[in-house]
């Protein structure tokens, strides 16, 4: 993905990227309700077991996506 993972957004120390409690709420949010479609919605469900920050990224307009399903 073109704005690589959330794990990098958070940890990565060139350029540092500062996100504010909104952003960070957003992509809490998405995130939540991507795992929730995929647990509760989708037919056939998928659960996602491997949930790290390394496995949600960030598409060009920096919105989550759950990835990494391990199939």
């Amino acid at each position: 993905m073109p704005g690589g993972t959330l794990f990098d957004v958070l940890h990565r120390h060139e350029p540092c990227v500062v996100l504010d409690w909104d952003t960070r709420y957003r992509f809490t949010l998405v995130i939540a309700q991507g795992l929730s479609y995929l647990h509760h919605d989708r037919v056939p469900q998928i659960i996602q077991r491997y949930f790290k920050s390394d496995n949600n990224f960030l598409d060009s307009e920096s919105e989550p996506e759950v990835g990494d399903f391990r199939m």
